[in-house]
């Protein structure tokens, strides 16, 4: 029997995720949603593990390596409505073994289930983190310069939340997240957050 553990915030997604992998002979599927997800893996011991990266209280890209770690033999899914282009090649690098769009259709997650549990990696086709030169400003290539925890700053600031509830979420202090935020804005070029986010969003406009 295999099993499988899937930590999504939305109780939805959990259920349609169970209800297409227990169609498999020899699969059992658990749900949860977001928090103390070592402490769920301890539990559960699945063979694989389903994650998204924008959960509630925790963030799936950050915590990749910490999982990679502890349960290196766990194969790894992210399942994010986030944009692949942007954060599949940051997930391979932090320890995933896949990624898959929520815009793909669940069909798409049986096979890709096995595929991972025989030994391979899926990830969209072409994905790689563009290098970069310190002077770019290619909205293509802006995101490829932050660091993963820059990153899951920049997609809380986006959200609207503020700098407390970002550094209650991260355990970080209030200082550290003016300094992320400073950080974002001087390697992209931006003045604000603002400007940046229609950087990024005319770029994922254009052809």
């Amino acid at each position: 029997m295999c099993v499988i553990l899937v930590i999504d915030d939305h109780p939805a997604i959990c259920f349609a995720v169970k209800a297409v992998l227990e169609k498999e002979p020899g699969f059992t599927v658990a749900t949860s949603r977001g928090g103390q997800v070592l402490l769920q893996l301890h539990q559960h011991a699945p063979q694989l593990l389903i994650l998204d990266i924008a959960l509630e209280n925790e963030d799936g890209l950050l915590l990749l390596p910490r999982i990679r770690e502890h349960y290196p033999d766990c194969k790894i899914l992210i399942h994010s409505g986030l944009p692949a282009q942007s954060y599949a090649g940051r997930a391979l690098q932090a320890g995933a073994d896949g990624f898959i769009s929520k815009q793909t259709s669940l069909l798409h997650l049986l096979p890709a289930c096995h595929l991972l549990l025989n030994g391979y990696t899926v990830f969209p086709t072409g994905i790689a983190l563009q290098s970069l030169s310190d002077n770019t400003r290619d909205p293509r290539q802006l995101l490829a310069k932050f660091s993963n925890r820059e990153m899951v700053v920049l997609r809380l600031l986006q959200e609207g939340k503020s700098h407390k509830a970002i550094a209650d979420q991260l355990a970080l202090s209030h200082k550290t997240v003016s300094t992320y935020k400073a950080r974002i804005l001087e390697k992209s070029g931006a003045n604000s957050i603002e400007q940046l986010t229609e950087w990024l969003a005319a770029d994922a406009a254009s052809p």
